[in-house]
């Protein structure tokens, strides 16, 4: 509960990091639930960015999310692909629905799987006809192919991949 205290008085102004801090406080506090409070989980609320924070908890909310990975392709034979873009999600305004494009995405990403809280792989994906609808639409994805369709010998694609938050 102490290091919960401590990083709450660090996070008064940042509602996301806020919530997590009185959730942990909350369950440590509960002889019922205290086994749920893991000592870790306040350092690790420490090393989240407010904006990290809003985002990481509407993914952990879902059980499997649809993620990928854009790449050009080299029409070349056996010369390869090149990634572009790790980690792309679906990310949305929660009022407006509207697509939103955050910068820092692929290293939120990176973070939570650095911290054990996420896994990512792109060598299984979610099977739903509608999951990977979405790509084409993003405007990263749009600005890669913009960038890349032109040169000749080059096609832009993605890899399915699936997000899923760990037991941790």
């Amino acid at each position: 509960a102490l290091p919960a205290m401590q990083g709450l008085a660090y996070s008064l102004d940042e509602p996301d990091l806020k919530e997590m801090y009185l959730n942990l406080l909350t369950t440590a506090t509960d002889a019922r639930r205290s086994d749920d409070a893991h000592p870790s989980f306040a350092e690790i609320i420490k090393q989240l960015s407010p904006q990290e924070a809003k985002l990481l908890l509407g993914c952990l909310r879902q059980q499997h999310v649809a993620i990928v990975r854009i790449k050009a392709d080299l029409v070349t034979p056996n010369v390869g692909f090149l990634i572009v873009q790790n980690h792309l999600l679906n990310w949305s305004d929660s009022g407006t629905k509207q697509l939103v494009e955050i910068a820092m995405s692929p290293f939120y990403v990176d973070n939570w799987i650095r911290l054990g809280l996420v896994e990512v792989t792109y060598s299984e994906h979610l099977t739903g006809e509608d999951s990977y609808s979405w790509v084409e639409g993003r405007p990263e994805y749009q600005k890669v192919s913009d960038q890349y369709e032109g040169v000749v010998g080059r096609t832009v694609g993605f890899d399915k991949g699936a997000f899923r938050p760990t037991d941790f």
